[in-house]
């Protein structure tokens, strides 16, 4: 079943065939009112220059019953006639324009309203209605803008729900891979260098089994808060899954990738985290893996392959360490 949304995203004139027809009403009625009120102001006219001509005759025929006026009084009445037709037609023109007039000075701040809503209803859905007449239809432009400020916040938010993981706040996967995408694009394009590194918290299930799942969602919670206090505003951190978590470093080589790696890893074993006592060695670490644009693979899944390989190697090696490259085979 289509929402309302969905018909305000797509610009539906009410999501059916009835819709088309309730909004052609609605232009019709319009046209017909604004019609209407030019056709009354310049009947209104016609009926008081009628109404002067005919008591303007009667007085003549009072004074002068037809067959005894002078020949300059029916001079004067044939010239009269004449003045009042162009007097008449001079009228109709005036009025007809000031009525028009008047009418689109009431109408267009209706149409401006209208086509605000239809900008927004077709997404631009940064419009606003900008209508200053003091009257209802400001009101209504007003209520519109509030709405539309409503659904743009709502809309931002739940954009944002869509890239985050729920637990850490951090970017989800889907979010990563673009990333990840958008980070090999440029590289090819550019020639820059990127690096992958992938990190898992060492025997992560000890420390869940000994202090419970609450403490375990903390313990991520505040993994999320060291990596991004590690890591640069244009790196991209994000939850690859369980107590996996993946940064994407643009711009940076094999010494930099090194660099931010250890920082990361000496930032975990450095904060003290609730219960980490009966962890092995006393500390939750992390063990990382890093893999470069270029030496290690020119696509995601081959840098994501090449980094996982050497996160499995240094928790081969003994754990809370950092591997930037595989083993001489």
């Amino acid at each position: 079943m289509t929402t309302w949304a969905e018909q305000v995203r797509r610009g539906a004139p009410g999501g059916s065939l009835s819709g088309v027809w309730k909004k052609g009403l609605v232009h019709l009625g319009m046209r017909l009112r604004l019609w209407a009120t030019v056709g009354v102001i310049v009947g209104l006219v016609v009926m008081a220059e009628i109404w002067g001509w005919r008591n303007f005759w009667r007085v003549v025929e009072r004074a002068w019953p037809e067959g005894q006026r002078p020949p300059e009084v029916e001079q004067a009445i044939q010239d009269n006639q004449w003045l009042f037709y162009m007097v008449l037609g001079a009228t109709l023109i005036l009025a007809t324009v000031v009525a028009l007039g008047v009418t689109q000075f009431l109408i267009r701040p209706v149409r401006k309203l209208e086509r605000g809503v239809r900008r927004f209803a077709e997404g631009d859905l940064q419009h606003r209605i900008e209508v200053d007449t003091g009257d209802e239809i400001e009101r209504l432009a007003d209520v519109f803008n509030e709405m539309a400020d409503r659904i743009q916040t709502k809309q931002r938010e739940l954009e944002e729900a869509a890239i985050r993981d729920q637990l850490t706040g951090l970017f989800n996967r889907r979010q990563l891979m673009e990333a990840l995408e958008g980070e090999v694009a440029r590289s090819q394009r550019s020639s820059e260098p990127f690096a992958v590194a992938i990190l898992d918290i060492d025997h992560f299930k000890t420390y869940n089994d000994r202090n419970g799942h609450l403490l375990g969602d903390e313990c991520l919670q505040l993994l999320a808060k060291i990596l991004q206090a590690s890591t640069r505003r244009a790196d991209t951190v994000a939850r690859y899954g369980g107590e996996e978590f993946v940064v994407v470093l643009p711009g940076v080589g094999q010494g930099g990738a090194l660099e931010a790696a250890e920082r990361i890893r000496q930032g975990v074993q450095g904060f003290q985290f609730q219960g980490e006592e009966g962890q092995p060695g006393r500390d939750v670490t992390v063990s990382i893996g890093v893999a470069l644009f270029g030496p290690d693979g020119r696509t995601v899944d081959a840098l994501l392959q090449a980094a996982d390989r050497r996160l499995y190697a240094a928790k081969g090696a003994g754990r809370n360490r950092v591997v930037d490259a595989d083993a001489p085979a």
